[in-house]
């Protein structure tokens, strides 16, 4: 009313009114600036000239921006470079090989080295798995003064020299050197790297959808690698080369190989920003970042507990199939890897099958349905390992019930790990999603390491089986719990960032709001105009609300003048 404000200044009526029947909108320039007193307020610009300033204004802004922004624009996209996507998954898939490849000859292995330890056995295939979560912390810090193309050299040239160590132990430092090259795998490690490159090269809308890919990566290099292993004790066979350090070689080749193609085609992302889609220009700085204390525990534990218990259920069942297939039914290493294999690669279809079934029955039913199926399943396996089934189980029926079971349980499993996974993905608010994602990769392949450690130290098979049910059922009553308080609900839990997120839609509904308030006051105005030029004030229209309170406009009054005015 005093003209102090751009937004409230006095004009003439023909001038207002016009401005009221424009259809042209408000430039897009920061929300405080709508609302920003003024000592010294300028009349109202044109919409071309207040748009190019507004223009000028968010480019000057976006260069003053430090390079600790969490967001940047998608110019390129959703994805930073997708050669590069691609090759930081094939990188997955190389470990996931390394790590498994070994298992059908690795007590064979140990044994010709003179160590015949069930125990030692389990240590072996696990030991890797439970250094890499130790050694996560290490990678953050390294990622700080380097780059991510280095971390990814630097596993790469890990791997190597710890596949050529795994050969090595053939001709000097035996059982020892063995341990030793399992250990150094685990340094070796591109989960860190790989989640952080999905944090900073993937948009905010596709990252559950890259995290469903690695998911599906993961699995299918379990699968891959098992059934490499049948591919190599065949090729050993024919060409009559040693099958146990066979494996070594393979993966030393493999990296070999991946080096010069890393050099060749990866493009190095900024590691201080992330992506939120191509057409929003929105940053979210680090001191928009909510507590961690006000993250949904309440779901993310129920998730992480799930993500252990499967992990470790399937790393012992891995080295409990080796076992029972050799001793139970006196297979070679190749007829054991086949079995295996052909497990591990229909298991992981359930993977690709669970986006559908969550769109049938949703998330949280479809994680807690697979947890309990699986628990109704495990006491199959009392069957094999049991003494009064020997001879059942040796027939040809009886490999078959196994393999059924197997696949349904270890199915049902990987279908609550996935659902667990993603609901890692969705709950948590965008600036802490990546904190859990890397803290459930950590959890996950703990559990990878535990189990096949937990499944050689126990000599009894029937305790293996029991162990792993009790954690089962646990793991399906924890997370029964958690659906029926809604805890896994995300939708709501999303609406603080979200609105970060969707700043530009901000801009276009205060916009709106004013463009509304200033054509109400151009109609008052009109009105008051009016009557004064017919003589007097006019007798059904109420006068403009009065300022009060240092020059704000009281809602009430405002809302009240609306309703009498008509308006």
């Amino acid at each position: 009313q005093d003209g102090s404000s751009p937004l409230f200044a006095r004009a003439p009526a023909a001038a207002m009114a016009e401005t009221s029947r424009t259809d042209e909108p408000l430039p897009r320039v920061a929300v405080t600036e709508f609302w920003a007193p003024s000592a010294n307020a300028a009349p109202l610009e044109t919409s071309a000239d207040a748009g190019t300033a507004a223009k000028k204004q968010r480019v000057d802004e976006d260069d003053e921006w430090e390079r600790d922004a969490w967001s940047i624009d998608g110019s390129d996209g959703h994805y930073h470079h997708l050669p590069s996507l691609r090759l930081v998954m094939w990188a997955q898939i190389l470990y996931i090989v390394s790590l498994v490849v070994i298992i059908p000859t690795a007590a064979g292995y140990a044994a010709e080295l003179g160590n015949t330890s069930a125990v030692y056995f389990g240590t072996v295939v696990g030991v890797s798995s439970i250094i890499n979560p130790l050694v996560s912390r290490l990678w953050n810090r390294v990622l700080r003064v380097t780059s991510l193309g280095t971390v990814l050299q630097i596993n790469a040239l890990i791997n190597l020299t710890c596949s050529l160590l795994y050969v090595l132990a053939r001709y000097a430092g035996g059982d020892v050197l063995l341990l030793v090259s399992r250990c150094l795998l685990g340094v070796g490690s591109v989960q860190t790297a790989s989640l952080k490159y999905l944090g900073c090269a993937v948009s905010t809308k596709k990252v559950k959808f890259a995290h469903f890919l690695t998911t599906a990566v993961i699995s299918y290099g379990f699968a891959f690698g098992t059934l490499t292993a049948l591919g190599l004790s065949l090729a050993a066979t024919y060409f009559s080369w040693d099958q146990y350090t066979l494996p070594g070689y393979f993966s030393a080749w493999l990296w070999l190989a991946y080096l010069p193609m890393h050099r060749m085609v990866f493009r190095e992302p900024d590691l201080h920003a992330s992506i939120i889609g191509p057409e929003s220009k929105v940053r979210l700085n680090r001191e928009m970042r909510p507590l961690r204390r006000q993250e949904p525990f309440r779901g993310l534990i129920p998730c992480f507990f799930a993500i252990f218990v499967v992990a470790m259920t399937k790393g012992a069942f891995e080295v409990t199939t080796i076992e029972i297939t050799r001793n139970l039914w006196k297979w070679s290493i190749m007829t054991s890897a086949l079995y295996l294999g052909v497990i591990m690669f229909v298991v992981a279809a359930t993977t690709l099958v669970s986006y559908r079934l969550v769109q049938r029955i949703g998330e949280s039913r479809t994680l807690v349905g697979g947890l309990v199926i699986a628990t109704l399943l495990l006491p199959f396996y009392y069957i094999p390992v049991s003494l009064n089934f020997q001879d059942e189980m040796s027939s040809a029926v009886g490999m078959a019930v196994y393999l059924m079971v197997s696949i349904l349980a270890l199915s049902a499993l990987n279908l609550g790990r996935t659902i667990a996974f993603s609901l890692t993905t969705e709950l948590p608010t965008p600036h802490w999603r990546n904190y859990f994602l890397c803290l459930g990769s950590e959890i996950f392949t703990l559990g990878r390491g535990v189990g096949p450690i937990l499944a050689g130290a126990i000599d009894d098979k029937q305790r293996i089986i029991s162990a792993l049910l009790i954690a089962c059922a646990l793991a399906a009553i924890v997370v029964s719990a958690a659906h029926a308080r809604s805890a896994f609900d995300h939708e709501g839990h999303e609406l603080g960032p979200a609105r970060a997120e969707q700043g530009d839609d901000l801009h276009d509904d205060v916009a709106s709001v004013v463009q509304s308030v200033d054509e109400w006051l151009a109609a008052l105005y009109s009105a008051e105009v009016g009557g004064a030029a017919s003589g007097g004030a006019p007798s059904k229209m109420k006068s403009a609300p009065s300022r009060e309170g240092g020059g704000r406009l009281d809602a009430k009054q405002l809302g009240r003048s609306h309703k009498q005015g008509g308006l």
